[in-house]
């Protein structure tokens, strides 16, 4: 049956038995095992007391002798997550969630490094998928911060600078919303990398630009405004970002009115969806 399941990432190894694969890092494996991940009630009993987080909560979980371990069940997004939900045609795309978070720690990304992956086939290969990263203890999304009005200049200084050096490093995240940027003091996390893109070179300006987009847009449906620390703080995303690069600033903001009318689009939906 192995045929039908792509290869693990490097330093995962599968195991798998008719309709359910499990890929688990390699050293964790003979934990990830005994915490009865390899069934999928294993996982739906732990997230049966999920917290709330992200696209249906998460759960945690005691993990292994390098600490606590994070899991949720993956789930769709973008316009057509309500009728899909939980499923995936077929598992190509959960392995692939794997796969980049994978990745982006091989790249130098600071993220949540992955710990194992259940993939379980249903009716029509419709597939579910549950993953486990290493929790980052203490660490809070600026979503949170932003939501209670507690985001400060210093968070901002520490996380544009880690989003370039990812944009640097080829990863092109495709979700790039305060809720995926996690900080701890000055210490920053990024995280939830499915679709994203990872490229042999930097990113290219257009990718660079949205994602500051993204961010804008993210700080306003949270807070009703753009500037992360209130009115006339709507530069701070570019100057952060840019740091001290006088023609990558200059270029940033040349793109600024076609970013406001962006958002301008997406405020006028949010009205009319209640979204």
């Amino acid at each position: 049956m192995s045929g039908r399941w792509p290869e693990p990432p490097a330093g995962f190894v599968r195991r798998n038995e008719g309709a359910w694969a499990l890929y688990a890092e390699a050293t964790a494996l003979q934990a990830v095992l005994d915490a009865g991940l390899a069934r999928e009630e294993g996982w739906t009993g732990a997230l049966a007391g999920a917290v709330a987080g992200g696209r249906g909560g998460t759960a945690i979980l005691r993990g292994d002798e390098r600490g606590r371990w994070r899991l949720k069940a993956l789930r769709r997004g973008g316009a057509t997550g309500p009728v899909w939900r939980d499923r995936y045609p077929g598992p190509k795309r959960p392995i692939a969630v794997l796969g980049a978070t994978v990745e982006a720690a091989a790249r130098g990304v600071p993220t949540a490094a992955a710990v194992a992956l259940l993939v379980v086939l249903g009716p029509a290969r419709l597939a579910r998928g549950f993953l486990a990263v290493h929790e980052l203890e203490g660490f809070e999304d600026l979503g949170a911060r932003a939501g209670r009005g507690a985001i400060e200049e210093r968070d901002l200084a520490a996380a544009l600078p880690a989003v370039r050096a990812m944009h640097d490093r080829g990863v092109i995240h495709p979700d790039l919303n305060l809720g995926n940027i996690l900080i701890r003091e000055l210490e920053v996390a990024i995280i939830d990398f499915d679709r994203a893109d990872f490229l042999p070179g930097p990113a290219p300006f257009a990718s660079r630009q949205a994602a500051l987009r993204r961010l804008e847009r993210s700080c306003a449906k949270i807070t009703g405004r753009p500037g992360p620390l209130g009115p006339g703080s709507e530069g701070l995303w570019y100057d952060l970002y840019a740091a001290g690069d006088g023609t990558l600033r200059a270029r940033l903001d040349r793109g600024r009115a076609v970013g406001r009318l962006a958002l301008a689009a997406h405020r006028a939906r949010w009205r009319i969806t209640g979204s």
